[in-house]
């Protein structure tokens, strides 16, 4: 039994760690995301999403405080590495509607990557977890 649970805690940090990529790397292409914004709603809501994954990864830092061993995840970096160099690229041409249709497209593609590596239900336990710590500051 003692493995089973040891093997279970051993996913579970897995599955945080992935989750703290993850959103890691949301936040540099939504802070490149704003860099391109020339409308005011897309620039909001960049806005938004960015402080809201702010506050998940200071929950999932939180978490993971007491493993000292994570790992580096070299797909979920490529993929990072690749969609900043198309931002980058669509600024350079200098034309500020295009890079911001090529920063949307950018997160929609990091959002459906994201998700697929981390998987729905860390994404839900990590918002539940910032929304206990905003009641907290609240109350």
């Amino acid at each position: 039994m003692h493995e089973r649970l040891s093997q279970s805690h051993e996913q579970t940090t897995g599955t945080t760690r992935h989750a703290l990529v993850a959103e890691r790397i949301r936040i540099r292409h939504l802070e490149k995301a704003l860099a391109c914004a020339a409308d005011g709603m897309f620039r909001e809501r960049c806005e938004a999403e960015l402080a809201s994954s702010r506050m998940r990864v200071l929950a999932l830092e939180r978490t993971l405080r007491m493993d000292a061993n994570a790992h580096r995840h070299v797909d979920a970096e490529h993929v990072d590495e690749c969609l900043l160099s198309a931002m980058d690229l669509a600024r350079a041409n200098g034309d500020p509607s295009a890079a911001e249709a090529v920063a949307q497209e950018c997160l929609a593609l990091l959002e459906m990557h994201c998700r697929t590596l981390v998987g729905p239900r860390m994404f839900e336990r990590a918002n539940t977890a910032i929304e206990g710590g905003l009641a907290e500051g609240v109350g």
